[in-house]
């Protein structure tokens, strides 16, 4: 994780808030606070990701490793969304394609895996941290998860 950032909870938080106010308003007109906070959620997404993959114990939870591709799709996926809302032509239609759906479910999934693991095994999944950056990388995961399980119902209620 980046030691710079205590959290990446608000990054989340703000791209949750801006997905469900452009599908408020998505036939008509809306602004942005930040019309970077897709592009930030993307950086900020794979940044817990790995923070959170690399600090597990590999051998008791190897099967979070095959999600790799897909966090770096959901990162295009958001860059893309980004690119939309920076040139004021968003269009879910083009984001909705069967493979970006499959991206932020498996995704979601892969975070709420790691949120059990460690609901089981506490601080043990994650032998190198300290409590504090555990706790902090769980408010990161949770948060994650919730944005990745929105995103996809919206898209694929388009």
């Amino acid at each position: 994780m980046d030691k710079a950032v205590n959290s990446y909870a608000p990054f989340f938080l703000q791209a949750l808030d801006a997905i469900r106010t452009i599908r408020a308003n998505y036939h008509g007109t809306f602004e942005l606070l930040d019309p970077r906070v897709f592009n930030s959620a993307a950086a900020a997404l794979e940044t817990v990701w790995l923070g959170a993959a690399t600090g597990l114990l590999k051998p008791r939870y190897s099967e979070l490793f095959a999600c790799d591709g897909r966090i770096k799709q959901v990162r295009a996926l958001f860059e893309a969304l980004h690119l939309q809302v920076i040139g004021r032509t968003i269009n879910f239609h083009l984001l909705n394609s069967p493979a970006n759906l499959d991206a932020l479910l498996v995704s979601h999934v892969a975070f709420e895996s790691i949120s059990r693991f460690v609901a089981v095994d506490g601080v043990n999944a994650f032998p190198p941290h300290d409590p504090a950056k555990v706790e902090h990388l769980m408010a990161d995961v949770k948060t994650a998860s919730e944005l990745l399980l929105v995103t996809y119902k919206i898209l694929r209620d388009e």
